[in-house]
């Protein structure tokens, strides 16, 4: 284990990604253990860097998405946020080109879904449980995201 410089602020459950040229990508997270801190915020620490850069934020401030990286691109489904509708989880994705710097919306979850992880195999982001609401009520599903099933309709 090596220690990298700190995140310029305090972070649970962000997002996170390596591109291909080493540079790591901390994106979004709660600044307390509250979904009223979700931020959107976004930075990068290149190869040997000694100090964090920002990037464009999130389109919504969120923290604990289920989150991978699908064909070199970080893809954020559900979540928790400052204004959850109705004490809900969030449905929406998000993925970041983080080459070019830019945010953009995908296809929601077909439910609202936080307090999960996420794992890319073969090109899908699967997203097992979770719960529906920020009650932390354990579900049994598991969704799959076809990036590039997506990205065609």
């Amino acid at each position: 284990w090596n220690r990298l410089p700190d995140l310029p602020a305090k972070r649970s459950h962000p997002a996170a990604m390596r591109m291909p040229d080493g540079t790591l990508i901390a994106a979004g997270g709660l600044e307390t253990i509250y979904s009223t801190s979700a931020k959107a915020d976004v930075w990068s620490l290149p190869p040997g860097g000694t100090q964090w850069q920002p990037r464009k934020p999130m389109l919504q401030a969120r923290g604990g998405c289920a989150y991978g990286v699908v064909f070199e691109q970080l893809v954020c489904a559900g979540g928790e946020a400052p204004t959850p509708p109705d004490g809900e989880a969030l449905g929406t994705v998000e993925r970041y080109d983080a080459v070019n710097d830019v945010w953009s919306e995908l296809d929601p979850m077909p439910d609202h879904r936080a307090g999960t992880q996420g794992a890319v195999v073969g090109g899908r982001l699967f997203v097992p449980g979770g719960a529906r609401t920020l009650t932390f009520s354990p579900t049994n599903t598991l969704y799959a995201f076809a990036f590039l099933e997506s990205l065609d309709n």
